[in-house]
């Protein structure tokens, strides 16, 4: 017994379907426009760039700015201190310059007291040197607390002794023990005085 033929009409070939369209094709770019885009980009980056250049300078000149001040102010300060420790120096120089005779005429006196002579002489040559020297020392603004007989001050005055208030008033000064010295309106040293006061009355005695 033969195979038998397939039957082709039992099974048909199903139709092939009609060709579609065809894909459209992709647009060609735009090259004028791309490269004004990329021109306009790279300006913008140029111009960025140059921008940072321009801070970049602005900060390094501040800088170098900065450090010339803080050069220039270091160099004032110790411009300012060495003029500062001179002037400490020399401050009493025409004071000092001043004192010169009165200091020779000290000396003058001393060497003529070692040398002997007349006593006398040499006192009255002390008094001047210390009449002079008092008149430059009053010249620059000092002058001598001696308020004997005044009232008690404790502003100016350092009481270091009592004495009874039998023939003046109460807390009046009744003797100078160290003069006391002013230069202009401040105390350099209050005068050492003694004081008046009135003594107590003595206390009755008990069961009195």
């Amino acid at each position: 017994m033969s195979d038998a033929a397939p039957d082709k009409a039992a099974h048909p070939t199903p139709p092939e379907p009609p060709p579609g369209p065809s894909p459209a094709p992709e647009p060609a770019p735009d090259l004028p426009a791309a490269i004004a885009a990329e021109l306009e980009s790279l300006r913008a980056q140029a111009a960025e760039l140059d921008g940072l250049r321009k801070k970049a300078k602005e900060r390094d000149d501040f800088l170098a700015l900065a450090q010339r001040v803080q050069a220039d102010f270091a160099n004032y300060q110790k411009r300012i201190a060495a003029e500062k420790e001179q002037w400490s120096k020399f401050l009493h120089s025409d004071f000092l310059r001043d004192l010169l005779p009165a200091l020779d005429a000290l000396d003058a006196c001393t060497t003529m007291a070692a040398k002997g002579g007349d006593p006398q002489a040499h006192l009255e040559g002390y008094r001047i040197a210390m009449k002079e020297m008092f008149r430059i020392l009053e010249k620059n603004g000092l002058t001598p607390i001696a308020p004997e007989g005044g009232e008690f001050d404790p502003t100016i005055h350092d009481a270091v002794g009592v004495v009874p208030a039998t023939d003046r008033p109460e807390n009046t000064i009744a003797g100078l023990v160290r003069k006391g010295y002013r230069l202009h309106d401040r105390v350099l040293r209050p005068a050492q005085v003694v004081v008046a006061k009135t003594p107590a009355a003595p206390e009755a005695p008990a069961g009195a």
